[in-house]
């Protein structure tokens, strides 16, 4: 009887993983003309056609490698979903409200393996000009964001050269120059 007892109050003790996530919902304004945004957290759905579904949006952006990438709501381009923490422009005929609900990236579980999975926050950025947005749901200084990495200059969406203390705003892109161009 007490091996019975003991069994069945272990199975209600909850459990906690290592990797856990919160889901967040998120209801992104963006005014008439040129937005650049970003999203902080891992969509629900990344599809383009759903995020901005019945949003009066006249065309998407991506800047990657050198390319760029469109999306029009007529079903033209090659851009098809938007990534958790890259930067995308967005133009839009009217204004209008993004609504989306995404859970953040879960730290890596610590498990004794030969490979150990990036972190979060980890991207890959050429030499040259990088349209990024911020893998975190809180603000963040630049110096913070970038670590180590040599950078040149960040500028907002509204063109402003930011510095090491500026602070980096989750739903915004940015782009990000590198040198060795």
């Amino acid at each position: 009887m007490k091996r019975l007892l003991l069994v069945i109050l272990l199975l209600l003790i909850p459990t906690v993983s290592s990797a856990q996530t919160f889901t967040h919902h998120y209801i992104m304004e963006l005014n008439k003309g040129w937005n650049l945004i970003s999203l902080p957290v891992v969509p629900a759905d990344d599809n383009i056609s759903t995020l901005f579904e019945g949003l009066d949006v006249k065309t998407i952006w991506s800047y990657s490698q050198g390319n760029w990438f469109v999306w029009g709501p007529e079903g033209g381009g090659e851009l098809l979903r938007l990534e958790y923490g890259l930067g995308y422009f967005v133009y839009m005929n009217s204004l209008g409200y993004m609504s989306f609900s995404g859970d953040n990236l879960p730290s890596p579980p610590s498990i004794p393996c030969s490979y150990a999975p990036p972190p979060p926050h980890t991207y890959q950025l050429e030499a040259g000009w990088n349209l990024i947005g911020i893998r975190s749901t809180e603000p963040v200084l630049v110096g913070d964001y970038l670590g180590t990495v040599a950078w040149i200059t960040v500028v907002d969406g509204k063109g402003t050269h930011l510095k090491a203390s500026d602070r980096l705003l989750p739903r915004f892109g940015y782009w990000v120059l590198l040198p060795g161009v």
